[in-house]
């Protein structure tokens, strides 16, 4: 996302969707552990006297193994960018349910009324906007219901039907599993 002319630096927002996580280097885990720290095979730190029933169920849901890593090219990537300023949408379909990237382009004065039944995440890109509060570029919210643009504003809308309790896979792309598309006339003004 660029901030005016194409010489000034641009930002690059990435969407990881489920459970974070993070895979540590081989040895750093036994060091640790060596050093005294309490934690999961995974390096997941175990505060004191919290080892019960339910705990011990939030780290085995945890200690899942990671998602083996694809060799992948620069075009294949490229399937699963959408810049901003191309007026498309990306979404991503799987069994557990769907992911969708899409712009909201604001005039000064416009006011953009959301489906409260659809869960949304929104990124101010840039500009101003009101959603109950006011919110600046990298400023976001979730589930707002409506966005009224103190200025001419780009928003990046994140919905999704995707549970909240699981890790997701996106596989290999297959036909009609991603679809790319214009966005609507009504959200392109």
């Amino acid at each position: 996302v660029m901030d005016g002319h194409p010489s000034q630096p641009g930002r690059i927002l990435t969407v990881l969707p489920g459970r974070p996580s993070i895979t540590w280097d081989d040895g750093v885990v036994a060091r640790a552990r060596a050093m005294g720290a309490k934690c999961s095979d995974s390096g997941i730190l175990i505060p004191k006297g919290s080892l019960g029933p339910e705990a011990l169920a939030a780290l085995a849901q945890m200690e899942q193994s990671p998602t083996a890593e694809i060799d992948a090219t620069e075009e294949d990537g490229k399937a699963y960018v959408v810049r901003h300023d191309s007026g498309s949408e990306l979404r991503l379909e799987s069994d557990d349910g769907w992911l969708e990237l899409s712009w909201l382009r604001l005039n000064r004065g416009r006011v953009a009324e959301l489906d409260p039944r659809v869960e949304t995440v929104a990124v101010v890109i840039y500009g101003s906007v009101c959603c109950g509060e006011n919110l600046q570029a990298l400023d976001a919210v979730k589930q707002p219901s409506f966005f009224s643009a103190a200025e001419d504003s780009l928003v990046l809308l994140i919905k999704s039907s995707l549970p909240h309790d699981m890790d997701f896979f996106f596989g290999e792309l297959r036909r009609g599993q991603k679809r790319l598309r214009e966005a609507p006339a009504s959200l392109a003004s």
